[in-house]
């Protein structure tokens, strides 16, 4: 009688998740040819492009072949969240006064102070 109530569109669910993949999948390769993070790109193109060649290969089992879709989204957030830890790192070094010369100019005030 209330099953439907908690009904969840699993087709609406993955293609919503996978335009968004998509659109930042996009994003962040831009940022990491910017940056020149080869090495980040190589892994950002193996955890995410073995995911998505076995999610075209045909399967016997009806269950394994409705969670297949899900694997190369489940490796492109994961690999989206081990680069979080990274970006501040580089961002600090990116920007127009990085950590290093803030550190250098207070000293040089503590000197003249």
């Amino acid at each position: 009688m209330y099953g439907g109530l908690f009904y969840i569109p699993y087709l609406l669910v993955l293609v919503a998740l996978i335009v968004l993949a998509v659109i930042f999948a996009a994003h962040v390769l831009y940022v990491l040819c910017k940056n020149s993070k080869r090495g980040w790109l190589l892994t950002f193109g193996i955890i995410v492009g073995i995911p998505v060649a076995l999610a075209f290969v045909p399967t016997g089992s009806d269950m394994f072949s409705t969670m297949l879709p899900f694997l190369p989204l489940l490796a492109f957030y994961f690999c989206c969240y081990a680069l979080r830890f990274s970006v501040g790192e580089w961002t600090s070094d990116a920007s127009p006064m990085g950590e290093i010369e803030i550190d250098a100019k207070d000293r040089e005030n503590k000197i003249l102070s």
